[in-house]
């Protein structure tokens, strides 16, 4: 997908998941959800090198260990 594509990007909270559309509603990547431990590595870079009380501070959220979309 070419950046210039992307007309919007949504996220809930009611279920801990997300889904990557295309224009007509069609999945264009599998799932990412609550339990996906992929991005470990970045939150525990970012734990080091920004810290989380920085992080809570900006975002309003704390890092989790289990970060789908980071």
């Amino acid at each position: 997908i070419e950046p210039e594509q992307i007309r919007g990007v949504a996220a809930s909270s009611a279920l801990p998941s997300l889904v990557m559309v295309d224009e007509n509603g069609e999945p264009i990547h599998n799932a990412y959800n609550l339990m996906d431990k992929r991005a470990t590595a970045q939150v525990d870079w970012l734990k080091e090198n920004v810290g989380e009380e920085r992080i809570f501070e900006v975002t309003k959220n704390r890092l989790e260990d289990h970060p789908a979309i980071v």
